[in-house]
């Protein structure tokens, strides 16, 4: 399911750090935490974090 974040979360990416305002939960223990931000062009972009750094 689809969570919004209550506080942005700062993520590295390869333009340099974004904040994510969105993530997708994972489904069981151990598997990533996908996460959504916007870049500086106003696109949207998908980066995944390791399941054990829970964004929210």
């Amino acid at each position: 399911m689809l969570k919004v974040l209550p506080l942005p979360v700062p993520v590295m990416t390869p333009g340099g750090r974004a904040f994510a305002r969105y993530a997708l939960a994972p489904q069981s223990s151990g598997e990533p935490w996908w996460v959504f931000y916007r870049a500086a062009g106003g696109e949207w972009f998908t980066m995944m974090l390791p399941g054990d750094e829970q964004p929210a």
